[in-house]
C-alpha cells in the first residue's frame, strides 16, 4: 500500500483519538472540581459506602478462597480414589 494512503488514513484517526483523549481529561477534571465543591457530608457518606463495599469484597474474596480449597480437596480425593481403583498389572 502507498505510504501516502496510509498517512491519509492514520493522521485523521490519530487526530480524532487525541481529541477524544483531551476531551475525556477535561471532563474528568471538571468532574473532580465539581466533586470537591460538594458538601463534605455527602463526601463522608460516599466514603462510608466505599468502606462497606471494600469490606464486602474482602469477605467475598475469603469465601472464594474457601470454595477453591474445597474444590481442590475434592479433586485430590477423587484423583486418589480413582488411582486406587485402577487395576495394576
Amino acid at each position: 500500500m502507498d505510504p501516502d494512503a496510509i498517512a491519509a488514513i492514520v493522521v485523521p484517526i490519530s487526530g480524532c483519538w487525541m481529541l477524544v483523549m483531551i476531551t475525556s481529561r477535561v471532563l474528568s477534571y471538571r468532574q473532580a472540581r465539581a466533586l470537591a465543591k460538594q458538601d463534605p457530608s455527602a463526601l463522608a457518606a460516599v466514603e462510608q459506602r466505599l468502606a462497606r463495599v471494600e469490606v464486602a469484597l474482602d469477605d467475598l474474596a475469603a469465601d472464594f478462597g474457601r470454595v477453591i480449597e474445597g474444590q481442590q480437596l475434592v479433586a485430590r480425593a477423587l484423583a486418589d480414589r480413582s488411582a486406587d481403583s485402577v487395576p495394576r498389572t
